[in-house]
């Protein structure tokens, strides 16, 4: 911390800790607040059912295929079998739980195998 902030600092980064977090939390409550009371269109309903695929790419396929600085898209890469295991559990148990323990598996274990 500053010098100059003195015994004011702690209040300081707490405050602003806070003042954050309840401005989080407004800019995502108030959109599902205000849609919440109503009733969207079939179209856009069925639009929406695109979102959390899009959302899970858009995280996973970076960290996939991009593990270093360049693109590696090799059959050797753990991380690609990896998720293609986890993509088989997936789709035969549409379970979590055996999705991530499975292909958290396959990935450590084809780490330690391939060092």
């Amino acid at each position: 911390m500053s010098a100059s902030l003195g015994e004011n600092a702690p209040l300081l980064v707490w405050s602003a800790i806070i003042g954050i977090g309840l401005i989080t939390f407004a800019i995502r409550f108030i959109p599902i607040a205000l849609l919440a009371k109503l009733e969207l269109p079939p179209q856009l309903k069925r639009a929406l059912v695109y979102v959390p695929p899009a959302v899970m790419t858009a995280i996973v396929a970076p960290a996939l295929f991009f593990p270093g600085a360049a693109p590696t898209i090799t059959l050797d890469t753990p991380r690609l079998v990896a998720a293609t295991v986890a993509a088989l559990v997936a789709w035969r148990t549409q379970g979590v739980l055996w999705t991530v323990v499975l292909g958290m598996a396959t990935l450590w274990g084809l780490q330690t195998l391939l060092r």
